[in-house]
């Protein structure tokens, strides 16, 4: 076997394994990059959760009551919005996601006031100390208020 002959033999192996393995580097970044947005969107719809619940809890326990929550912020959520209607808050999460933007919604019973900077402080990446607290009586029917302030 000549010398040439070799190192083309091994460049046409190393070719043909090259030709195998991009595909399949490719599906995994693939996979990976839709990992990240699963853990992400995961993690807001658990910060979006524990916002009502707390919320809930607080506003039953009636007017003097406050929590502590810690709430960990994905880096996707471009802001959080509080949507006040009769009976119930809707807490609104809009989050960036590679298919456009989402929008993240959990209710509560009760009203949840919290002002603007606040919610800019929260929609950031990172883990956030908030205290909630009722404001207002409550007929137990979901008609008190709740505020939410950042620490």
């Amino acid at each position: 076997m000549a010398k040439g002959q070799a190192s083309a033999e091994l460049l046409t192996v190393i070719s043909i394994m090259a030709a195998l393995m991009l595909p399949l580097l490719l599906l995994s970044y693939i996979n990976a990059s839709s990992s990240a947005q699963k853990t992400s969107l995961a993690v807001a719809t658990a910060a979006a959760s524990q916002i009502a619940s707390t919320s809930d809890s607080v506003g039953y326990l009636g007017e003097g009551s406050s929590m502590l929550a810690e709430i960990e912020m994905p880096p996707n959520v471009q802001a959080i919005e509080i949507r006040n209607s009769q009976r119930v808050s809707e807490i609104v999460l809009n989050i960036s996601t590679s298919s456009g933007y989402t929008q993240l919604v959990f209710l509560s019973r009760f009203q949840i006031s919290a002002n603007g900077a606040d919610l800019k402080r929260l929609a950031t990446v990172g883990l956030h100390r908030v205290k909630i607290s009722a404001q207002g009586n409550s007929d137990g029917l979901g008609m008190g208020t709740v505020q939410l302030e950042v620490l």
